[in-house]
């Protein structure tokens, strides 16, 4: 979006950014921005998606391109599994800016009665990293510094910062 802000969403695989698709979305403006992941394992595929709402109006949900082809891998590998994670960047000469998310979760597609597999309310307070999900284990900071992310009971939030400077959390139990 050449910093212009918006939705993205990028494939990494083996540490390498793949494919990427966006979405123009003026930020800060919504009141909130939902994303959606998609995932059919028997296709090996992600359809990413977004709804935003503003003014307490929430549009329809929207398909960002079609399905994403992934490693099938992703899904049979049983010493790892599918991981979780957000990313917040501010790119060029944009100016610091404060991230929020309220709440995250992962559920199985088509199921009659799923499993959660990861799911964090916020409700705790920490100063350096997001700490333990309700389900879905510890978030570790893999990009940037623990310092820029914290949680005041009802977010997590993401500082930051300025030039390009990529901060991303993963949960690791998902």
């Amino acid at each position: 979006n050449a910093g212009s802000g918006g939705v993205q969403f990028l494939k990494e695989v083996n540490g390498a950014a793949g494919s990427t698709r966006q979405a123009a979305v003026i930020m800060p403006g919504p009141d909130w921005v939902d994303l959606y992941l998609t995932v059919d394992p028997d296709a090996a595929t992600v359809q990413p998606r977004y709804s935003v709402t503003s003014g307490g109006t929430t549009g329809a949900i929207v398909d960002l391109g079609g399905r994403e082809t992934v490693p099938s891998s992703w899904f049979t590998d049983s010493a790892s599994g599918v991981a979780v994670g957000i990313i917040s960047t501010s790119r060029g000469p944009a100016p610091v800016f404060p991230a929020t998310w309220d709440f995250i979760e992962v559920l199985p597609q088509n199921v009659s009665e799923p499993d959660v597999v990861a799911h964090d309310t916020f409700t705790r307070t920490t100063a350096a990293g997001w700490g333990t999900a309700d389900i879905g284990g510890p978030w570790t900071v893999v990009a940037g510094s623990a310092g820029n992310f914290s949680v005041n009971g009802q977010q997590g939030l993401v500082q930051t910062p300025s030039g390009n400077q990529q901060q991303l959390v993963h949960l690791n139990g998902a």
